[in-house]
């Protein structure tokens, strides 16, 4: 039987950051993670917060994050594998009984290991956690050390606070975790494993078809006129995301086909395709 670590944390109020009026609740937030498995949910009043914080939150960043720090959780994997997919539940009770939950769900596939070898996304680009690394996480955002650019601050501290407003209690659960060698782990609610597994045959069958394809067949299988399918998969089935994200790839590279050619289409194919893809499963 997996055990989970409960760890209660008391957001610090909210009073004076943006605005946020002193009438506002500050909400108990309790956290469950991982530890059997190497993963754990750092909230704000653990000793190690303060610490994990500065060396996670990137010089870009700092200042919006500093604010939001009242809000965060920071995620550390202690194990020597990269965590490359991961769901977080977030569970809000109001003052007036009311309850409500937030998914966020996070995800690298072209980070998995590739038979035995491990592959890797530019620092800035991904959402994967290396092995001893650890992100900042929040109902809105998902930021690490390497992460470059500008951060709206008061925009989504302003989210926040809306999403916040009027709740006295707060659970955040790590729900599913996927490591690079595919394994799953966590009570999995969210359907992590349907998702990820399904978004990766996706990528990696029309991949192989555009590798498999001369330029003929290449004009058929990535058509000028093809569009970028909107409102999300339409289920939570493994066929949705799957059609969902084939539809999202070939819209992809027929824009790079029609405005770079194939042969840049089959380089940067070449470059993501899996020869031996991960099998997402619990060990």
């Amino acid at each position: 039987m997996r055990a989970f670590r409960h760890v209660t944390i008391v957001f610090l109020c909210l009073t004076g950051l943006i605005g946020a009026s002193p009438l506002m609740a500050t909400p108990e937030i309790t956290t469950t993670d991982l530890p059997n498995h190497g993963l754990l949910l750092v909230g704000a009043n653990d000793q190690r917060f303060g610490s994990l914080f500065s060396a996670t939150a990137p010089p870009s960043a700092a200042q919006a994050l500093q604010e939001m720090q009242p809000y965060s959780v920071i995620l550390k994997n202690s194990t020597n594998r990269k965590l490359v997919a991961y769901a977080l539940k977030w569970k809000y009770l109001s003052v007036d009984g009311s309850s409500s939950e937030r998914i966020s769900r996070f995800t690298q596939v072209h980070e998995f290991k590739d038979g035995n070898t491990s592959r890797s996304s530019t620092q800035s680009a991904r959402q994967s956690i290396g092995a001893g690394e650890q992100r900042i996480l929040g109902p809105f955002f998902n930021i690490g050390a390497g992460w470059h650019g500008s951060i709206p601050g008061a925009a989504i501290l302003a989210r926040q606070v809306s999403e916040l407003s009027g709740k006295v209690q707060v659970a955040v659960s790590l729900d599913a975790a996927i490591f690079e060698d595919g394994e799953l782990c966590g009570p999995n609610s969210t359907a992590l494993d349907v998702i990820v597994s399904a978004t990766l045959a996706a990528q990696n069958d029309v991949y192989h078809e555009i590798l498999n394809s001369n330029d003929a067949a290449l004009q058929s299988l990535l058509p000028a006129d093809t569009a970028i399918p909107k409102g999300g998969p339409g289920g939570n089935s493994y066929k949705a995301y799957y059609s969902y994200n084939r539809a999202l790839e070939i819209a992809s590279f027929a824009g790079v086909l029609h405005a770079q050619g194939p042969q840049l289409v089959r380089r940067v194919v070449a470059k993501i395709v899996y020869s031996t893809p991960p099998t997402i499963q619990r060990r």
